[in-house]
């Protein structure tokens, strides 16, 4: 049941590993709670749980600390501390778990971070392949990316280097420009986007101090606005969501950005992000 099981030297006690599983965030996460003598928690509460990145996703992130009686254990082990990350895309799961006495596991917490950071879908697991990296569009540059999986690419228009409409509703889509120069810059850029969604403007100060995201080997801001959006030439659209980066390169700038109702771009933020992370530029 696993694809991969380590051994960490001079700690026997510790045991880390990933596996594939079926059945849902709430029935697994409580199965695990309860190989720790913990009694099972709300799917409110789970839900809540705090998420971090794991291969492109947003996983849930588990921390508990109890009486281990794990599968086949012949008897519970007292003092002992429970860390995972629990990811699922649709009905597929995917676990990363590592048990032990508390010490032992908090020593190891920060290996366990960079294993789960270096986490790729490739040859070794069990069939899927990484999608190929795209080209092409009607845009300026010499760039690829990789779609998630379920958007739709759409024919290709003026000022666009790609465009994809994210599986779930018809008025939402996902663009690439690529401008000459700084296009004005990211604070006008960045408050052109709020206008569109009856946002009011941020200050520089306060757009350094919104979320980062990974674009073209750069932190880029990510800008998530929700309101009644009216864009350039498109039909007004009542509560609708915005998400859109700014990267500035050395003589043109890439932009991409998705809107939508607001419900959808927040569903498919984890998606954004992942496209935005795979956008390389060949030159």
């Amino acid at each position: 049941m696993r694809e991969a099981s380590f051994e960490i030297r001079g700690k026997p006690d510790l045991d880390c590993y990933v596996a594939k599983a079926r059945g849902g965030l709430v029935p697994n996460l409580n199965r695990w709670r309860r190989q720790m003598g913990l009694s099972p928690e709300t799917a409110e509460v789970i839900e809540a749980l705090p998420r971090t990145r794991l291969l492109g996703r947003d996983a849930t992130v588990v921390d508990l600390d109890g009486e281990f009686a794990g599968m086949g254990a012949m008897e519970s082990m007292k003092g002992y501390r429970m860390l995972g990350l629990i990811l699922f895309v649709g009905e597929d799961g995917l676990f990363l778990k590592m048990t032990g006495p508390f010490a032992a596991v908090e020593s190891e917490k920060k290996n366990f971070d960079r294993f789960a950071a270096s986490l790729r879908v490739g040859a070794h697991d069990g069939g899927a392949t990484t999608p190929p990296l795209q080209r092409g569009g009607s845009g300026g540059g010499d760039l690829s990316w990789r779609p998630p999986d379920g958007w739709e690419k759409q024919p290709d228009r003026q000022m666009r280097k790609v465009t994809y409409r994210p599986a779930g509703d018809p008025k939402a889509q996902c663009y690439v420009s690529v401008w000459p120069g700084n296009v004005g810059g990211l604070l006008m850029n960045i408050n052109r986007w709020r206008g569109e969604a009856g946002a009011q403007p941020l200050t520089m100060a306060e757009i350094d101090l919104l979320p980062k995201t990974k674009a073209l080997g750069r932190d880029v801001p990510l800008l998530h606005v929700e309101g009644d959006f009216r864009g350039m030439g498109g039909a007004p659209l009542s509560g609708a969501g915005l998400m859109a980066i700014f990267c500035e390169l050395t003589g043109r700038t890439v932009t991409v950005k998705m809107t939508g109702p607001a419900a959808l771009v927040s569903k498919e933020k984890s998606n954004f992000i992942a496209f935005c992370e795979s956008l390389k530029a060949d030159r």
